[in-house]
């Protein structure tokens, strides 16, 4: 399924996604994913879930693999997302 409508409903997810990233000093590359990731199945039937980057390569081969910069990226971008939740939140 295409998450778009669902996700509209909660424009606050990809406000702090985006800004996670800004604050981080990624640029930003929003893509609709119609499928491909469990999310596609969740968020239709109402958990808004979204998919930030990995940073992996070559996904699902025997080549796969996730330097650690990008590891270390993505898990910074989740604590900075769950610091702007919780902010919404408190405030």
């Amino acid at each position: 399924d295409n998450v778009k409508p669902a996700l509209d409903n909660y424009p606050g997810i990809m406000k702090n996604v985006v800004q996670a990233m800004r604050n981080l000093g990624i640029t930003p590359k929003p893509l609709i994913m119609r499928g491909g990731y469990d999310g596609s199945v969740i968020t239709p039937k109402g958990l808004p879930t979204v998919n930030i980057f990995t940073g992996a390569h070559n996904f699902h081969s025997t080549r796969e693999f996730l330097p650690v910069e990008s590891l270390r990226l993505a898990s910074e971008m989740l604590l900075e997302m769950v610091e702007l939740s919780t902010r919404e939140v408190l405030v």
